[in-house]
């Protein structure tokens, strides 16, 4: 039996390809299964991948009709063979050791459930790499449970730097949600794994390269107004169906999660797409704030001023934003990073001061199951 089952959905993406499937190849762990599922491409994407299907037996190819990113990660666990499933987007590419160095980690701890690494943000027009994700540094090559350590709940999003117990998945009925098209299905799929896995290990070596900046990218599609709602629906879906004895103490942190994103989606939008959005955003925080149900802990002071001033429109937070999140901040920053609040002056050219992000009462020291 492969130790790691690779799953890799393609959609159109022909020009990328090659480099994607030239890292899982060339994997200094040979001892893999690699799971391609063309998604019903309208470009020669099958035609790449049958050539490579074509000279390395370990490639298991899957063809079928466009249901989108969802539903073909979803096929691919149910093909995987392995104690192990990763996935790679066919757009990035790894490092030749990635599953290598996860793999040995396991071995090591072979009670893990989830071991993940890091990425650096690749954009395809500038050809310049973006900071490492955002992983907390007091945590880095530790076996955590995220209920006892709610922080690690906060590095940042994205499957593709983990590896997961197939077992695991399977037994806790984790899955895609399987919205048409690549719509942010990470989210929620990420969020589940985390809400009950009991032993991860995070390491802070790079794994993979996400590429970011061209024309097919999903996160480029203004047509996904909504998606992201979606996602945290079926979060709370699924907290309710299968854990609801955790649903409401995990809220806080999951809707820190939501802000989060909701902030981001709502920035790339515009005209009537945004208003519609903010519509949406503003009634649902609007009874998160009044149920004080988020947990603000990985929150800087501009972002909470953002919140309150997009929530509630009045003059006085506009003002507050304006004095907090525009004026101060050519003087003193604060950027929460790696588990850490760090302090700067100069137009955040100067660092002065770090301190490690504590939690508040909403997730004091653990989350009670």
């Amino acid at each position: 039996m492969p130790k790691i089952s690779v799953i890799v959905p393609v959609y159109n993406t022909r020009k990328y390809l090659c480099q994607c499937l030239d890292s899982i190849v060339r994997q200094t762990l040979h001892d893999i299964e690699i799971i391609i599922i063309n998604d019903g491409s309208t470009d020669d994407s099958l035609e790449i991948i049958k050539k490579y299907a074509q000279k390395d037996r370990r490639i298991v190819v899957i063809d079928k009709q466009n249901k989108g990113v969802g539903e073909t990660y979803n096929r691919g666990i149910a093909t995987a063979s392995s104690q192990y499933i990763g996935f790679v987007e066919s757009d990035d590419w790894i490092e030749a050791d990635m599953y290598e160095h996860l793999y040995n980690i396991v071995v090591q701890n072979p009670d893990v459930q989830i071991v993940k690494g890091q990425f650096v943000p690749f954009d395809h027009k500038t050809k310049k790499n973006g900071r490492l994700s955002n992983i907390p540094e007091t945590e880095i090559n530790k076996v955590v449970n995220p209920l006892d350590v709610p922080s690690v709940f906060y590095v940042e999003g994205g499957i593709w730097t983990a590896i997961y117990d197939a077992d695991f998945i399977r037994k806790n009925n984790i899955r895609f949600l399987e919205t048409p098209g690549a719509s942010y299905q990470d989210i929620s799929f990420n969020f589940k794994t985390f809400a009950v896995a009991q032993r991860i290990i995070l390491t802070a070596k790079l794994l993979l390269h996400y590429r970011t900046g061209h024309s097919t990218q999903s996160i480029k599609s203004t047509e996904k107004v909504f998606s992201v709602c979606d996602e945290f629906a079926e979060i709370n879906c699924w907290l309710h169906k299968y854990k609801p004895e955790l649903a409401k103490s995990i809220e806080p942190v999951c809707n820190s999660i939501k802000n989060s994103i909701y902030n981001w989606n709502l920035n790339r939008l515009g005209g009537e797409k945004r208003a519609a959005f903010l519509k949406r955003y503003r009634t649902e925080f609007a009874d998160i704030l009044a149920r004080n149900a988020i947990d603000m802990t990985a929150t800087n002071s501009k972002n909470k001023a953002k919140l309150d001033m997009l929530i509630n429109p009045t003059i006085w937070n506009k003002v507050k934003y304006i004095v907090i999140g525009k004026i101060a901040r050519l003087f003193l920053k604060d950027r929460i990073r790696n588990g850490y609040t760090r302090y700067s002056v100069f137009f955040g050219l100067i660092p002065i001061w770090k301190k490690c992000v504590k939690l508040n009462a909403i997730t004091n020291s653990k989350i009670e199951v």
